[in-house]
């Protein structure tokens, strides 16, 4: 970002700050999934209100955001298939269109 900053005007930026500064290494990490009989454990005690969307996380992977901000309109029940378009953000209580990019995704056959 502070290049296109120096490449737009460079006689307000002459030169990138940012280049001298090493970015720290990524760790790889090893997500660990649930067993069923702990997702089906998790399903049954968890508030009502809040099951589907754990049920969306495990069985389509959506995140807290993606799985609120769902829609019924954006579920294609015929065709097992949800269309993730938008997402619901805490710091407003409205939905917004923050992706960048359209994805569908099956819903599985067997599992929650």
């Amino acid at each position: 970002m502070m290049q296109h900053a120096v490449d737009d005007d460079p006689q307000v930026i002459p030169a990138n700050p940012c280049t001298r500064i090493k970015l720290p290494k990524s760790r790889k990490r090893v997500v660990e999934p649930l067993p069923a009989t702990a997702v089906l454990v998790l399903l049954n005690t968890i508030t009502p209100r809040y099951r589907v969307a754990v049920a969306l996380g495990v069985g389509l992977g959506l995140r807290e955001g993606e799985a609120f901000g769902l829609t019924v309109p954006r579920v294609d029940f015929m065709r097992r298939k949800v269309q993730v378009l938008s997402q619901h953000s805490e710091d407003s209580s409205r939905q917004t269109s923050r992706l960048r990019h359209q994805r569908g995704r099956s819903r599985p056959t067997n599992g929650c």
